[in-house]
């Protein structure tokens, strides 16, 4: 009998200590944030993705009235800085900005540390057109010179990429290989995100590239290279001088870049709640859609599930890229 009323109080005291410690992490979650977040961009300062998050995070960090610390984690094409947020405990206070690399990275490596699904996607929040840009004195003032000196030479001239599986990585080996160009013999010059890249273009490191517009934009502007043309359906209104792939007779320059936020595995469903209604209401406000645009930038908003179906097929077209062009290692 004593040993009966033993085992039923200590089973009433674990079922107690069971509640209230659920009941504290239902809590801590409702409360969230109550200190700073570390948001990993993992790529170097300066480039699209690095000025997206900077443009949209103090909204969110004045709303929830906690620093979000914006973290340049590089290296490894990205891997570094995702494996980073993956790792972390799922407690939202490490988060994860992904342009691109989650589905490409793991398209391209078969044995990448992580798989494309392997995060909590919370929210897609940007959407931007590549450009197409050679140096400054290149002999190529259009597309189409481009394109026909590259099909009579395409060893010649070294193309610069981001990172293994950087936005021009796939659209240039799709337009490459739609307008009979071998993508497997341009040689590419891989940095380590979209800044070096570009400087890499400035001084004539490489011939040409594809690299966001907002990047590219101010670099026209000041005379150190050339925009042939943009990945965009139309034309951008705030560089409308620009012609599109399209409408230059090759629709197959039609792969931009976007910007998405992800939490851990795991990362509790309040949490994302938090900051996907959080996002939404962001790229609601005026001025950061103007300042978005003035950077090439569509505030291009989308939640937790329609989100995770997108990267489904982002992922689906970047593998079938790069089985098919022999880039999958």
């Amino acid at each position: 009998m004593l040993k009966r009323l033993k085992i039923v109080v200590a089973a009433t005291i674990a079922l107690i200590i069971g509640f209230f410690g659920g009941t504290g992490q239902v809590f801590a979650q409702q409360d969230y944030p109550t200190r700073a977040i570390d948001l990993v961009v993992p790529f170097a300062a300066g480039g699209a993705g690095d000025t997206w998050v900077r443009i949209v995070m103090p909204y969110l960090s004045q709303k929830w009235g906690v620093p979000i610390n914006v973290v340049n984690r590089t290296g490894g094409s990205g891997a570094v800085g995702v494996m980073s947020v993956l790792t972390a405990p799922p407690d939202g206070y490490t988060i994860l900005f992904d342009g691109l690399v989650t589905p490409a990275i793991t398209a391209i490596q078969s044995n990448a540390p992580f798989k494309w699904d392997d995060t909590t996607p919370i929210a897609k929040f940007t959407s931007a057109p590549l450009a197409f840009a050679v140096t400054p004195d290149s002999p190529w003032k259009t597309f189409d010179e481009a394109i026909t000196e590259l099909k009579k030479n395409p060893e010649t001239y070294k193309a610069g990429v981001g990172h293994v599986g950087a936005p021009a990585v796939f659209a240039l080996a799709k337009l490459f290989e739609t307008i009979g160009i071998d993508p497997t013999k341009i040689p590419r010059v891989i940095f380590d995100g979209s800044t070096p890249t570009m400087a890499a273009l400035a001084g004539k490191h490489v011939a040409y590239t594809a690299q966001p517009l907002s990047d590219t934009l101010p670099l026209m502007d000041a005379g150190k290279l050339r925009i042939l043309a943009v990945s965009s359906a139309t034309r951008v209104p705030t560089a409308p001088s620009l012609p599109t792939g399209k409408e230059l007779g090759f629709p197959s320059f039609d792969l931009g870049t976007w910007g998405v936020i992800h939490g851990p595995k795991n990362l509790p469903p309040a949490i994302v709640q938090k900051w996907s209604e959080g996002l939404k209401e962001a790229l609601q406000n005026r001025e950061i859609i103007d300042k978005l645009a003035a950077r090439q930038t569509l505030a291009d908003y989308l939640g937790p599930e329609e989100t995770k179906a997108f990267l489904a097929e982002e992922y689906k077209v970047r593998l079938a890229i790069a089985q098919r062009l022999g880039l999958r290692k």
